[in-house]
């Protein structure tokens, strides 16, 4: 949650991150009032766990294999045993990697015209993939304020980040 602010908007729009920021927390993203959108599919996840499934970045990152299943699991794919074994749920995780996925030729060039019909560069949409990357990004005051902000959205939803 805490990277999207960097993601706002490229600065080649003219944004910086400060003001990026400032949009973020309260409530503006080029994707629509992001803290709605969070709660909005976390609790259809919690309504109805099989036709929304809900998974945070961080956990992906800290159990990318087990994610995987779950995944399949829920599209009703699951691995057999015999696919475990051969090593198919890891070399999904290989193939959807973020060093792979950023390496593609369509996400490491090209323009795509989403967002509010201005072009945004492919390559923007990845930036290091790392878990904690925030803290190269915003300062500590930004951190304690966002913190702030999620708590006070999210509170008594059971969502956490």
């Amino acid at each position: 949650m805490v990277d999207a602010p960097t993601q706002l908007v490229p600065s080649s729009h003219g944004l910086d991150l400060d003001k990026a920021f400032e949009l973020f927390v309260d409530g503006f993203s080029l994707f629509g009032p992001i803290w709605d959108h969070c709660l909005g599919y976390w609790k259809k996840s919690m309504e109805e766990p099989d036709t929304v499934l809900f998974f945070k970045y961080d956990d992906m990152m800290a159990d990318p294999a087990g994610h995987v299943k779950k995944l399949a699991e829920f599209l009703r794919v699951p691995f057999t045993d015999e696919e475990v074994g051969a090593g198919v749920v890891e070399e999904v995780v290989r193939l959807c990697s973020f060093e792979k996925l950023s390496r593609l030729p369509m996400n490491s060039s090209g323009v795509a015209d989403r967002i509010g019909g201005r072009p945004m560069e492919n390559s923007s949409y990845f930036r290091n993939g790392k878990v904690g990357d925030w803290k190269n990004n915003l300062t500590e005051e930004m951190a304690k304020k966002l913190d702030a902000v999620i708590q006070e959205k999210l509170k008594g939803s059971g969502l956490t980040f």
